[in-house]
């Protein structure tokens, strides 16, 4: 393997790495955090009786964490059949694939890129638009900002420059009620 290969792997790993603390860390509970922090580290666990004990995680929650992590792409499994190495049963190893998660990652950015431009441009489209009463040119309410002057107590039309007040009466004196 050339020295060239071996630090793009290098650098795709740890900044893999990186993002995948930061996405658990951003969108997961403290115990996928952990797990993720532990699969990171150690690169893979074993399922065996020790598992519970070195991670000191109830086996249920161990186990209910792992199985989400797995749906959730995050983390692989894989059976390994010991049986061939003088072992007495095959043994399940968890793991990382990092290429696949940081496909995942860029896959869920994408969908919620596409979510939040649609509901932008929904909301483009079903906003009313207000109307200014001298010269009928049309503007959104985002455009109220730009078009306040608050001295004058109106909104100045950016068009023709009409000012339509929006000063409102104040609650006269006498409607006002103390209670107890």
């Amino acid at each position: 393997m050339s020295a060239g290969l071996c630090s793009v792997d290098q650098d795709f790993t740890s900044t893999a790495e990186e993002l995948i603390r930061a996405v658990t860390r951003a969108f997961y509970s403290d115990n996928d955090v952990f797990l993720i922090d532990v699969l990171i580290s150690d690169k893979y666990l074993r399922d065996d009786t020790d598992m519970e004990t070195r991670l000191k995680i109830d086996s249920k929650i161990l186990r209910k964490r792992l199985n989400f992590l797995i749906e959730e792409r995050l983390v692989s499994k894989e059976k390994v059949d010991d049986l061939t190495d003088g072992g007495s049963a095959s043994t399940t190893f968890y793991y990382i694939d990092y290429y696949l998660v940081v496909q995942i990652i860029a896959w869920r950015m994408h969908l919620m890129r596409t979510a939040i431009e649609k509901e932008y441009e929904d909301d483009k489209k079903s906003a009313s638009s207000l109307v200014c009463p001298n010269c009928e040119g049309s503007f959104q309410p985002i455009d109220y900002a730009n078009w306040m002057d608050m001295e004058l107590g109106a909104i100045v039309c950016g068009d023709c420059k009409y000012e339509n007040s929006f000063a409102v009466e104040p609650v006269p004196p006498t409607e006002y009620v103390l209670r107890q």
